[in-house]
Formats: C-alpha cells, structure tokens, sequence
C-alpha cells in the first residue's frame, strides 16, 4: 500500500505541475485584453523595466547617459513611476529576449537601435491602442504599415535608419548628367545605370561599390519594396520574378565591383557616386567631403519593382507584458514610457547614430512615405530561420556577382533555399 501511495502521490503531483504550466502557458498564449482607457492613479506607484539595445560604437556611454536623462525627463513628469532600465548590447540582445518571453518575464518596455520585428508575439501588448487620432495621424502611412501586425499599430517608431548613395554633382554634370532631380525624388536603377553609363563612356568610374556582400544585397532587397523575402507571418514573399529581378541588377553592378579605395576614389573626383552606405558611414563621407571642399548629393537607392520606394526602416519602441498580467495601470505606465521615447527620442538615435529624426522636406532618401509599407522582419517567433536570410543567400550571391551563376539560375537556387527555410521554420527542423 506504501508503493501505491507513492504512485498516486507522483501521479497527482504530475498532473498538478502540467496544470500549472498549462495555466501559464494558456495565459501567456491568450489574446491581450487591454483596457487603453484606463489612467494612472495618483494614490499608486508603478515599477517599469526597460531593455535598451546599445550598439556596438565608439564611447556607447554617451548613448546611455543620453537614454539615461529622457528616462529622468519622464519620471520628473510621472513622478509615481519607477524606471529600471538594463542597457542590453545589440549582439546579446536576440538571446536574453528570447529567455525571457520564454520564461514569461519580458521587460515591460523594449527599445531597439536597430530595425526589428513588429510582431513580438502573444505578449506583446500593441502601443497603437494608446495613440489619439491626432498622434496616429502625424505617423506616415508607409511607417504605420512597416510597424503593425496583427491588425494593430503593434511599436512605435524612434527614429530611422536609411542606405542612401551619394553623387558628386560636378563629376556628373561633366558628363551631362543632372543628377540634382534624383535627389528630390526615387529613382529607377534604368535612372541610376544611364547617369553611370555616361560616366564611364567618358572614362571616368561612373560607380564604386563600398561592399558588394550584405549591404548590397539588402539594398536591393529594400528596392524591391519587399525588404525582406518572408511575410510577417513568416511565409515566402519572393517568387522567381523579384529574385531574377535581383539578380539582373545585380550582375549589371558586377562591372563596378567593391573597391577597396572606393572612398579615396569618390572624393578624389574619379567617380560619380558612392555607395550603398549606411547612416553613420553617410555621416562620416559628408564630414569629409566638407573639408576637402566637396558637396555630395544624397541618393535613394533606386527601386526596382513598380513602385517608387526609397530604403527607410523605422527603429522602434515595443510594449510587452509579463505572462502574469500586472494590471491595466502598469500597462498603461508602461505605455506612457514608450510614448514619451517615441515623442522625444529622435534627437539622441540622431547625434549617437547618425539615424533620421524625421521626414526631411526635399530629400528624397528621407521622405518616409517613400518607405517599404512592410516590415523588415517577420514576426519574432521566426526569427532563428528567417532573420538569416542575408547569410543564408550570400554563397549564391557571390557566385552570382562572379559570374558563375546566371540571374535564372541564381532564381531557383535561391528560391530554394528560402522554401527550405520556411520549412525548417514550419516544422521546427
């Protein structure tokens, strides 16, 4: 009788744990039930933790001591909440995320400095809900788009990273191009390959190539209007069509192959234009250029499907919630936080990473209704099979741009590779 007692005691404290754990699980997979309309109370005091990314740079403390005094502005206005914020670095920050959604124990408020998701899963609470017409309405179309999921305006955004090329007008205008229009609107790689071709039949370098590996190959992705191959469920957005299309434009690129000295060459007046760069290697080359007496123009990329786009993605702020809700005034604190980074960001992700603060009038790399009106990732539960796409399609890319593959045969081994992705991430294998 002992054993049996044993048993059914075992038996009985089995059942129990997978009870709790479904409880738990159940309640972390339930639709969130947010009341946007509730206040905070001044009689409560309300704890919020926060994650923020902080990339690899020179002197990073400067980043987080200026993160560190719009959590003080914040707090001086909400003097009855308590921030606690973790300074996470970028490389780290896909792995201690994923723990802590799997453990139910996400920060309350994440902030990015890179573009990201918008679909963090069940947790996730959408921040949209918190916006007034009036501030919903003072968001870009394209951005609003780029940042929802799930029928839901899901993060906010903080500012904006861009790839831009840059021209040396007086180079072009040598060859009788104007370039000055592109800069005012997007244009087509038919647009970017004439303005080169005139260079290069007067003998001049009409392109140098800054890296012909990842930052190319995301930029004519981003062209394409589709920055990334999957949905925001995780299926596959590309067909054979906008990978052959990738593929032609890419091997008309091949000619003007990455350049070691593509900087030394573009300032020193022997090509037309520069890139893709990114938005701290933009900063750098302008700077430069000024000293030496030069004044580039700033290109989009050009687009490559059959709508005009330029390459701009938004960096955001996300709201989640612990797997045992906290309550609708700590959401609501939470919430407050995020739109007060969202609101008063800008001008930090601007001076500590060179991003966009805002829509800039006339410029046409900086016009955000221009930008992909579609994530640049999909949802974070496909994150480990679908955020390595890039690596997952650079062995293809580099015997496409050497000439050993053709535009249709570089098509269907990609897109094979990418269906094999989705499977992997359909089936767990």
């Amino acid at each position: 009788m002992t054993m049996l007692r044993r048993v059914v005691a075992l038996i009985a404290l089995a059942v129990s744990l997978a009870l709790a754990l479904s409880a738990v699980r159940d309640l972390a997979d339930a639709p969130v039930k947010v009341n946007p309309s509730v206040q905070l109370s001044a009689h409560e005091t309300y704890s919020v933790s926060m994650w923020v990314s902080v990339p690899a740079m020179p002197r990073s403390e400067l980043f987080v001591q200026a993160i560190e005094e719009l959590v003080a502005t914040f707090t001086a206005t909400w003097s009855n909440v308590a921030v606690t914020t973790s300074f996470v670095p970028a490389q780290e920050l896909q792995d201690a995320l994923r723990a802590a959604l799997t453990r139910g124990e996400p920060p309350d408020v994440l902030v990015n400095s890179a573009p990201s998701p918008a679909d963090y899963g069940a947790l996730q609470v959408p921040l949209g809900m918190y916006l007034s017409a009036a501030e919903k309405g003072r968001l870009s179309p394209a951005i609003i788009a780029q940042l929802s999921a799930r029928g839901e305006l899901a993060t906010l955004p903080l500012a904006y990273t861009f790839r831009v090329f840059a021209a040396n007008p007086a180079v072009l205008r040598a060859a009788g191009v104007d370039i000055a229009l592109y800069a005012q609107r997007a244009w087509s790689w038919d647009e970017f390959f004439a303005a080169t071709a005139a260079l290069n039949r007067q003998g001049k370098r009409g392109l140098v190539l800054t890296n012909a590996h990842f930052p190319l190959l995301r930029s004519l992705a981003a062209s394409l209007g589709k920055p990334s191959p999957f949905g925001a469920g995780g299926g596959l957005e590309w067909g054979l069509s906008e990978l052959q299309a990738l593929g032609e434009t890419a091997r008309r690129l091949a000619p003007a192959e990455a350049d070691e000295d593509a900087l030394a060459r573009f300032l020193g007046g022997q090509a037309g234009l520069i890139g893709p760069l990114n938005p701290e290697l933009t900063r750098w080359l302008l700077s430069t250029a000024q000293k030496r007496g030069l004044t580039p123009l700033l290109l989009p990329v050009p687009f490559l499907g059959p709508t005009p786009v330029v390459d701009i993605a938004a960096v955001s702020v996300v709201l989640i919630r612990q797997a045992a809700f906290r309550g609708h005034r700590h959401t609501r604190a939470a919430a407050e936080l995020a739109k007060h980074l969202s609101a008063n960001a800008a001008p930090v992700f601007s001076t500590h990473l060179a991003l966009l603060a805002q829509h800039t009038e006339g410029a046409a790399y900086a016009n955000l209704s221009l930008a992909p009106a579609t994530p640049y990732y999909p949802a974070w539960g496909m994150a480990q099979h679908a955020h390595g796409w890039e690596q997952a399609l650079l062995p293809l890319w580099l015997r496409l741009l050497a000439g050993e593959l053709s535009p249709s045969e570089f098509a269907t081994e990609a897109y094979s590779v990418l269906s094999a992705s989705v499977n992997r991430a359909v089936t767990g294998r």
